[in-house]
């Protein structure tokens, strides 16, 4: 995202599950919680230097993945438009593999099933899923900024980028 944009101050955002509560064990539907990854990327940080600062991000936002996202907005007295999210316009999701079979119903056989909803909730969605150590990834993308062949291009200069990664860090 640094490289398009040339912006060294790169905010994305990212799901957490909010099961971890035993006030929601027995309750059915989606627990989920924003947080906000912002990494400061200037310096021309080595990959290892980045490695780093990503990692304390992360820390520091999963240390308070209980402050509803809600809250954060109100504590900021952001303006809510409801056209974009107000904090962050990138989403990073990354599913474990197997989530669905740990899911138990007596009598239900369980089907993953990839929805379109037919409209993108912020400009770029990078879904990764480890699928028996192998990476899969998803991007869903604003048509209204993106087109087919731009994505080709981002996802193949991405795959360019974690080969360069792999073989000299």
């Amino acid at each position: 995202l640094y490289r398009y944009s040339q912006c060294p101050d790169v905010i994305v955002g990212t799901s957490v599950s909010r099961r971890d509560s035993h006030e929601v064990e027995g309750l059915i539907g989606p627990f989920t919680n924003n947080l906000v990854l912002r990494t400061d990327l200037s310096g021309d940080p080595t990959f290892k230097d980045l490695l780093v600062r990503v990692r304390d991000v992360a820390i520091g936002a999963y240390a308070h993945q209980d402050l509803p996202f809600e809250r954060l907005l109100a504590e900021l007295q952001l303006e809510r438009d409801l056209s974009h999210n107000p904090l962050f316009q990138v989403l990073l999701v990354f599913h474990e593999s197997g989530i669905e079979r740990n899911l138990h119903l007596k009598g239900a056989r369980i089907t993953p099933l990839l929805l379109d909803p037919g409209t993108s909730r912020f400009d770029l969605t990078f879904v990764t899923e480890d699928v028996n150590g192998r990476l899969d990834f998803l991007v869903e993308y604003s048509t209204d900024l993106f087109d087919a062949k731009t994505i080709d291009r981002l996802m193949g200069h991405y795959q360019k980028l974690l080969q360069s990664i792999a073989s000299d860090p």
